[in-house]
């Protein structure tokens, strides 16, 4: 597997209204993260820079974490690969790298909190204690995400 590095996190977070649906985002990508600080997800309308088409990408950024638990062995021992990728068509894939962030960058997260639901880049994020599950709103495909169970739909 390659290294995947995903830049370019654009500027712009939505108001949240607390119980109110977020609405979706002019920018092309966004990234987000869930209210424990354990996942941190990239979401892009269309990713050109690996194949084109709206993609999901979230990684593990828990303090201490060794990838996500049932992912496959990573090249470094001891370590699971830490990036769990899904494609708007549901093709779905593990995958070692970072999401990289500034401070300043980090900043624009958007804050999954638990119970709301977010329209971001035409997918349907609803985040719970549980787990985050993003849905592309045209195929209907996605992935659930956690640290203890990832998988995809």
């Amino acid at each position: 597997m390659k290294k995947v590095l995903l830049g370019g996190v654009a500027a712009g977070v939505a108001a949240l209204g607390i119980g109110a649906a977020v609405p979706a985002q002019a920018a092309t990508s966004q990234s987000v993260r869930t209210e424990s600080g354990k996942v941190r997800c990239y979401i892009n309308v269309n990713d050109i820079d690996h194949g084109g088409g709206p993609l999901v990408v979230c990684q593990t950024s828990a303090p201490g974490s060794t990838g996500f638990a049932q992912g496959p062995m990573s090249g470094t021992p001891g370590f699971h690969y830490n990036l769990a990728v899904v494609r708007g068509t549901g093709a779905f894939n593990w995958d070692d790298g970072n999401i990289p962030g500034t401070p300043q960058a980090e900043a624009q997260d958007i804050l999954l909190n638990y119970g709301q639901t977010y329209h971001i880049n035409g997918w349907t994020i609803l985040p719970s204690v549980d787990g985050a599950r993003f849905t592309n709103d045209t195929t209907g495909h996605g992935m659930f995400v956690s640290i203890q169970d990832v998988y995809s739909f």
